[in-house]
């Protein structure tokens, strides 16, 4: 199991503002399951996901004996707001720390938007993808673009094919499928030969060889032939 433990001590729990609750906990960020955890003693207090996170502060508190706090404010769905508070002995923990949690946040809102654009188009080209991870300030690479489609398709989170330029939904496929057996209506010509007809602009096409796909010569449709009529050839 992928788990980074982000902040460990003295954890302060407000709820809607109100003190709720104190023990010494670790904060934890499950990368499988993309999840934050709230362990203490070994239990898990809670969990929550990271877009249930809407703040991620460092600040120095105290008089005397000078200390950082880092917070971490969620809201859940019902309304309420939670804000889990650890002490840190230094200015760099506590910066490291917010960083750590705010990238995750961040990566997971760059994926999210992912999915929500494989989800509302039939064809996502994959510079479409990158430029949307590189908008959140995200690695976006061609191995990390195919990483993050295929863990979108694989974990079912969306339904298509990727083939490391484009992904094509479930329903963009049913669609090419209807498109493709267009296409493949054919007639003989007068002299015997097998011609199939362009279903976007209606040219002619004849059909000489065993080729099972192709391109109409005129307007560029890419067209499939099925095995039932390739063996009339």
């Amino acid at each position: 199991m992928d788990t980074d433990i982000l902040l460990t001590g003295e954890c302060v729990i407000y709820k809607n503002d109100v003190l709720l609750d104190k023990a010494f906990c670790d904060f934890s960020y499950d990368h499988d399951l993309r999840l934050f955890k709230l362990i203490t003693d070994g239990d898990i207090w809670t969990t929550f996901q990271p877009s249930q996170v809407h703040g991620v502060g460092a600040e120095e508190v105290g008089s005397f004996i000078k200390k950082w706090e880092v917070s971490i404010d969620t809201k859940w769905p019902d309304g309420d707001e939670f804000t889990y508070v650890f002490k840190q002995p230094n200015k760099e923990l506590a910066e490291s720390a917010k960083a750590k949690v705010e990238g995750i946040v961040e990566n997971s809102r760059g994926h999210d938007e992912v999915i929500r654009l494989l989800k509302t188009r039939e064809r996502v080209a994959s510079a479409d993808v990158a430029a949307l991870l590189s908008k959140f300030h995200l690695d976006a690479t061609d191995k990390v673009v195919q990483r993050v489609v295929e863990s979108a398709i694989t974990s079912g989170q969306v339904e298509g094919v990727f083939d490391g330029k484009e992904f094509i939904s479930k329903y963009g496929l049913q669609r090419e499928t209807v498109r493709y057996d267009i296409v493949t209506k054919f007639e003989m010509s007068s002299s015997g030969a097998i011609v199939i007809t362009c279903p976007k602009c209606g040219a002619a096409l004849p059909l000489e060889g065993k080729e099972s796909s192709g391109k109409c010569q005129y307007c560029g449709t890419p067209y499939t032939v099925p095995r039932k009529i390739l063996d009339l050839v």
